[in-house]
């Protein structure tokens, strides 16, 4: 993949990965959108743009972890991108988000480590305290994009090279 494919790889990870866990929580919760002056619109931009904010580390980190399980496991091959979709955010989501989620919720007394944990593993709490099945959707939802991107931005063979490897050459 391009460095451009890279970028656009990343950022669509953040962005529509924040968009469809707002999406899968505001469904869950639908009384979250209901009530106040507000549209559900407006809400629903109110919670992805703290989404955007507690999702920009893990989401990332998912997408790397996403993109590498796809290389091993077969890059071509949407089914993969899908299963590994579904099932890395909800691992961590499960195992990293409950345990911060733990210890966050016993006192202390404010040091550098607990701000960096609840820094970087804001989203993955959130989420946790939602229910961790809600990434489920939204990972598998997210991976299919992502599958789709690293398939634009995949090098091209050229048709000499395609040739070649119809006759049994190599390149």
């Amino acid at each position: 993949m391009t460095r451009r494919g890279s970028l656009a790889y990343y950022l669509a990870a953040w962005i529509c990965g924040c968009f469809f866990m707002t999406v899968a929580i505001c469904i869950k919760d639908r009384n979250a959108l209901a009530g106040a002056n507000f549209s559900a619109a407006v809400l629903l931009m109110y919670f992805y743009f703290f989404s955007l904010m507690l999702g920009f580390v893990p989401t990332l980190f998912i997408a790397f972890l996403l993109r590498h399980a796809a290389a091993l496991l077969g890059r071509q091959n949407v089914a993969i991108w899908i299963v590994a979709g579904a099932i890395i955010p909800a691992s961590l989501v499960a195992i990293v988000g409950g345990w911060a989620r733990n210890a966050m919720a016993v006192p202390h007394s404010g040091t550098f480590p607990e701000a960096l944990v609840s820094a970087l593993a804001g989203g993955l709490v959130l989420a946790s305290a939602e229910g961790w099945w809600l990434t489920v959707p939204a990972g598998a939802a997210t991976a299919y994009i992502l599958y789709r991107i690293d398939r634009a931005f995949a090098p091209q063979s050229s048709p000499s090279d395609q040739a070649a490897t119809m006759a049994g050459g190599h390149s």
